[in-house]
């Protein structure tokens, strides 16, 4: 099997690798989670080869759209770099399940959510946190699509019966490394169904130099208020200044989410519309369900009661953390139908951006986008990071930063969509919910 990416066609092995095994958390060992850095080829090279072929793309956006990489570093090379140039690149990691749903008929109704890690380089629990999210979904996806197909005949050849019995054996082996990781049948069945039913869209460092350089600016331009909404007047064209806002635009210009998180450091909150100072101490039209669904993602992201950290704060933006002029947030949320205060952008920098791919069709800026502050520390010392034991139970000893935030992204991905899940039928319990990595017509 293929996958396509951005810039390139790659193959995917058909059977996972031990060394996936080693990399992911299904093993018995528990594994402190650490920070990443911006290349580090060891990741790289394990998200592009998942053990769910298929599940995952890995878009290697250069240039968001621009004339050139990610800025100009300044900076010595470094060897770990897979650029051939100056600049950094963005990485996109895209989680679907192709086979379940096959482009184009049956992918185009999936529902899309999209997860930012960093847009200001020098907090850190971001990039990190959707590193680890997507560890645990194709985790669990790959251990619920064992074995493949469906199960041999007696009177099929004695290879496939031994091959099946191989897979049977692997199945059972990798479910009870997860369940020692705190992760039991049910939730696997979950996460599994999350990843078969979703499109994931993660950007782990949209500002990649700033994170490259752990600056919270790129190149003195701060992506944070980059954005056409909400600018003032003599300002109002002078946005996509940024490779980090760039990137951004041309994703959401590819897609049509219906929820998004981005993540920041400097306060501890969960923070929805409004935070566009024209809307100081008004409520956005979607408040009542901003606010359900906020509280939500604070109740199961929970309190780290062994680091004296409690739940998150929640409210509006305007109201918990500051207004802001050319937000993310507000840009994404009503850049569709709010249209007085969306302008199109003509920066110079970086050799220029079409003018045309700020002017927004009624569909695709209607995101209800949380902003997640992870914390008054922008980089935690890692013995606050937590541990990939029991990330999703929320009175884990192993819990810090990440796994409470890897709960709060999964939620997001849960509720995007509503759905019935059949678990019994006339007291008989099914075993499986939705499968990874079948077609319709394969699942029983």
């Amino acid at each position: 099997m293929y996958r396509t990416t951005r810039s390139r066609t790659l193959p995917i092995p058909s059977t996972p690798t031990q060394q996936h095994h080693d990399l992911v958390f299904i093993k018995t060992t528990q594994r402190n989670i650490r920070y990443y850095i911006l290349y580090d080829a060891r990741l790289l090279h394990h998200l592009m080869s998942p053990a769910a072929p298929t599940t995952n793309t890995n878009d290697d956006d250069k240039n968001g759209g621009s004339n050139d990489d990610n800025g100009d570093y300044g900076d010595d090379e470094s060897t770990s770099s897979p650029r051939s140039r100056k600049g950094c690149h963005n990485y996109i990691l895209t989680i679907e399940d192709k086979l379940a749903n096959p482009p184009p008929s049956k992918s185009k109704h999936l529902p899309e959510i999209f997860l930012s890690g960093a847009v200001h380089g020098n907090e850190r629990v971001g990039p990190t946190t959707v590193i680890e999210t997507a560890l645990v979904l194709l985790a669990a996806a790959h251990c619920e699509s064992l074995p493949h197909g469906v199960p041999p005949l007696d009177t099929d050849p004695e290879e496939m019966q031994e091959d099946w019995k191989v897979q049977v054996d692997e199945a059972e082996d990798c479910r009870e490394k997860l369940r020692d990781r705190g992760v039991d049948d049910g939730m696997r069945q979950w996460l599994a169904r999350i990843v078969s039913t979703r499109r994931i869209v993660i950007l782990p460092t949209a500002n990649a130099l700033g994170y490259y350089r752990n600056e919270r600016e790129e190149s003195g331009m701060d992506p944070n208020n980059d954005f056409p909404y909400d600018k003032k007047s003599k300002e109002s064209g002078n946005c996509m200044i940024t490779v980090a806002a760039r990137t951004i635009n041309e994703i959401f210009r590819d897609h049509m989410f219906q929820l998004a998180i981005t993540f920041h450091s400097g306060s501890s909150s969960v923070t929805y519309e409004w935070g566009a100072p024209h809307y100081e101490g008004q409520l956005s039209p979607d408040d009542e369900a901003l606010k359900q669904l906020v509280s939500g993602y604070v109740r199961y992201g929970g309190a780290i009661p062994q680091m004296d950290i409690d739940e998150y704060e929640m409210g509006t933006m305007n109201d918990v953390v500051y207004s802001v002029r050319g937000g993310m947030e507000d840009w994404a949320y009503a850049g569709s139908w709010d249209k007085e205060r969306v302008k199109p952008c003509h920066p110079e920098t970086y050799g220029g951006y079409d003018e045309s791919k700020t002017i927004y069709d009624d569909a695709t800026l209607r995101v209800f986008n949380t902003l997640v502050e992870t914390g008054k520390e922008k980089s935690p010392s890692t013995d606050r990071l937590g541990t990939d034991q029991d990330v999703l139970n929320i009175d884990s000893a192993g819990s810090g930063h990440i796994p409470r935030n890897i709960r709060l992204s999964i939620l997001m991905a849960d509720v995007v969509q509503p759905y019935v899940a059949v678990r019994h039928v006339n007291d008989v319990q099914l075993e499986d919910d939705i499968v990874p990595l079948r077609e319709n017509t394969d699942r029983l």
